[in-house]
């Protein structure tokens, strides 16, 4: 029986092996790029409260015969997976609470991220929010038992090349827990990506119509 195999075929193969050994290595290229654009990580200064308060500014008033506006803990939680985790405890009756003044750049995007766990009591007045600058973040006003320690994820937009991170606090008894603060650059591809993306799909779009 005859064959169905062209005498030419060997050539097709080798054809279309290299056209995808070329887009393989155009796109890899542009993944790379990707990579390199990501920006580094967490912008907030001691945001797991290792190094004490450094780098955080504190304002409002302490409760009365209290350990002072906020001091460090431990709890369980760790989202690294440890045995424990620092963590700022806020006790104000009043308003009061902590911010950080972050290098940014206006109109990028970025993830706030962090953990907070309240136990409320009887009768317990309390609320809390977080700014992202000008933006509110998150908002509660007397909310209910947050326990164990919960985390959030939000991406926000910063609005200049300063933003002022602000967490606000206030409870009439029992503390507030924040824990894990971090503030990370959403990534972008850079215009070189985008272009050798493109590239990649035009040298397919053109070997095709050959």
């Amino acid at each position: 029986m005859p064959s169905r195999h062209s005498a030419n075929e060997p050539c097709h193969y080798k054809e279309i092996m290299n056209l995808l050994t070329n887009r393989f290595t155009i796109l890899t290229g542009a993944l790379s790029a990707v990579v390199a654009s990501t920006a580094s990580g967490n912008i907030v200064t001691n945001g797991g409260f290792t190094n004490g308060f450094n780098g955080w500014t504190m304002w409002g008033t302490a409760a009365p015969g209290g350990g002072g506006l906020a001091y460090l803990g431990s709890i369980g939680g760790d989202p690294m997976g440890g045995g424990g985790l620092t963590v700022a405890q806020f006790d104000c009756p009043g308003p009061g609470g902590m911010y950080q003044d972050l290098s940014t750049v206006a109109g990028e995007e970025y993830t706030v991220s962090f953990g907070l766990r309240k136990v409320t009591g009887s009768g317990n007045t309390n609320s809390f929010s977080l700014d992202f600058g000008s933006q509110t973040v998150m908002s509660l006003v007397n909310s209910p038992t947050i326990n164990p320690i919960a985390y959030y994820s939000f991406d926000m937009t910063a609005t200049g090349s300063t933003t002022r991170l602000q967490f606000n606090f206030q409870s009439t008894t029992f503390t507030w827990t924040v824990a894990a603060i971090s503030v990370t650059p959403v990534p972008v591809p850079a215009p070189g990506a985008i272009a050798l993306i493109g590239l990649a799909g035009l040298a397919g779009g053109r070997r095709r119509r050959a």
